[in-house]
C-alpha cells in the first residue's frame, strides 16, 4: 500500500483547521536552460502560487468566519495575532486577477470577529534565520489544540507555507560528480524546529490554466479543485465537528498506540534515516499521530482507530518530518567498516530513482514516502 502522491490541498486544510495547526504546500518550479522556452513558459504562467492558494481558501471556506491574508514580509508585527491583513499593492491586485471579490481575504460577518486567521507564506525557503525565529515563536501557541477555556476573542492562527521545489534532469545527474548531494537534500530548507511546526504537507490546488502542460503545482495528486467537492461541504464539516468537539472520544486501543510507537522507532532506525537527528521523528509525533488518527476516523464515522487508519495517516504525517541522509558521511554503517565508495554509489543510485519518480509523480517527498512504506511493510500491525 504505497501512497505515491501528495495529499490534496482540501484534505490538508480540513484536518489542519480541525486540529488548529499549520501545513505546507509544494509548488514545482523546474529550471529551463533554453532561454526562449523559459520565457515562453513564464509568459503562459497564471497567477502567483500565493494567490492560487488564497482563492482556494476563499472557495473552500465560504460561509465560515475567517480572514485570509498573504504575509509578504515576516516580521513580529505582520504575523502577530492582532495584525491586520497587509494592504495589497497595485502589482498584487493585477496578479490576483479574478479574485472572489472580498477585500484582502475577508469573509467575516459585519460586527463579528473572525474565528480563523489564515496566513500564507509565499516562499518558506526564502526566510532568513531571524524571520524563521519570529515565525516559529508565533506558531508555538498554535502547536497544540487550544483549551475550551481559551480566549474566544483571539482567532485561531493557521499558517500555510508554500515551498518551491525542482528536480534534476537525468543528463545533469549522469554528468554530476556527486548527484546525491543535491537530489537527496530535502526540498524544505528551513531549520528543523520550524519545519516541525508544520504538521502536514500537500499539493498545490489546481487551476484551469494549469491543465495539460507543465504546471506550477502538483496536478497529479487530485487536489480539491478537480475533485468536484464544493467549498460549502468543507465549511459545514469543520463547523459541525468544531461545535460537537467530540472527535477526542474516538477510542485509541493501547495496542494501536504501541503500533504507532513501533512505527516511530523503526523510522528513527531506518537505513536511510539520519540517526543523529532521530530520523526527524520527535516525541511529539505520538500525540500528533493520535490526534490525526482520531480526526480521520471521526470524519469517516468510525468510533475507534484501526491499524489501517494508522497506516494511511502515517503517509500523511511522517514524510514531511523525516530527516534522511544525503551524503556518505551521515551513514552510520561507516562506523562498522562499510566502504565510503560503495555508500556513495548506493546513494547515487537512490538519487537517480528519486529524481525520476519525483518528476513523474510531482512528489518531492517520494523518497520519504518510500521509507514509510518500507517500515509499514516490516511491522506487524496491532490485532
Amino acid at each position: 500500500m504505497l501512497r505515491d502522491e501528495l495529499p490534496g490541498f482540501e484534505e490538508c486544510l480540513k484536518y489542519s483547521m480541525l486540529a488548529q495547526r499549520s501545513f505546507l504546500t509544494f509548488v514545482r518550479r523546474d529550471y529551463i536552460a533554453d532561454k526562449a522556452q523559459r520565457e515562453q513558459e513564464e509568459a503562459q504562467e497564471g497567477p502567483a502560487p500565493q494567490f492560487v492558494v488564497q482563492r482556494e481558501v476563499w472557495r473552500l471556506l465560504r460561509g465560515l468566519r475567517f480572514r485570509c491574508s498573504i504575509v509578504n514580509e515576516v516580521t513580529e508585527a505582520s504575523v502577530s495575532a492582532t495584525a491586520k491583513a497587509q494592504p495589497w499593492s497595485e502589482a498584487d491586485r493585477e496578479a490576483a486577477e479574478e479574485g472572489p471579490g472580498r477585500e484582502q481575504g475577508e469573509d467575516v460577518e459585519s460586527g463579528k470577529e473572525p474565528r480563523y486567521d489564515i496566513r500564507i507564506i509565499p516562499d518558506l525557503n526564502a526566510l532568513t534565520p531571524d524571520q524563521q525565529t519570529v515565525l516559529a515563536k508565533q506558531m508555538m501557541r498554535d502547536y497544540t489544540v487550544a483549551e475550551d477555556g481559551g480566549d474566544a476573542s483571539t482567532p485561531t492562527q493557521i499558517f500555510i507555507g508554500i515551498v518551491p521545489w525542482s528536480v534534476e534532469s537525468p543528463a545533469t545527474l549522469d554528468t554530476s560528480a556527486r548527484p546525491h548531494k543535491s537530489v537527496l537534500k530535502s526540498s524544505i530548507t528551513v531549520r528543523d524546529w520550524l519545519r516541525h511546526k508544520f504538521w502536514l504537507a500537500g499539493a498545490m490546488p489546481d487551476t484551469p490554466g494549469q491543465q495539460g502542460g507543465r504546471s506550477a503545482s502538483n496536478n497529479s495528486s487530485g487536489s480539491s479543485s478537480s475533485s468536484g467537492s464544493s467549498g460549502s461541504d468543507l465549511a459545514e464539516t469543520v463547523e459541525s465537528i468544531r461545535l460537537k468537539n467530540d472527535f477526542s472520544e474516538v477510542h485509541l486501543e493501547p495496542s494501536v498506540r504501541r503500533y504507532i510507537l513501533d512505527i516511530m522507532v523503526h523510522l528513527r532506525m531506518h537505513r536511510l534515516s539520519y540517526h543523529a537527528k532521530g530520523g526527524g521523528v520527535q516525541k511529539a509525533a505520538l500525540d500528533s499521530m493520535a490526534l490525526l488518527c482520531r480526526l480521520v476516523s471521526y470524519d469517516r464515522g468510525q468510533e475507534y482507530v484501526t491499524p489501517n487508519v494508522v497506516k494511511e495517516v502515517s503517509f500523511l504525517y511522517f514524510p514531511v518530518h523525516l530527516s534522511l541522509i544525503h551524503s556518505a558521511t551521515g551513514d552510520t554503517s561507516r562506523l562498522y567498516g562499510s566502504s565510503y565508495r560503495l555508500i556513495q554509489e548506493f546513494l547515487d543510485n537512490v538519487a537517480k530513482v528519486k529524481a525520476h519518480e519525483a518528476a513523474a509523480l510531482d512528489n518531492p517527498l517520494f523518497l520519504e514516502y518510500l521509507v514509510v512504506h518500507d517500515v509499514l511493510r516490516k511491522i506487524v500491525p496491532a490485532i
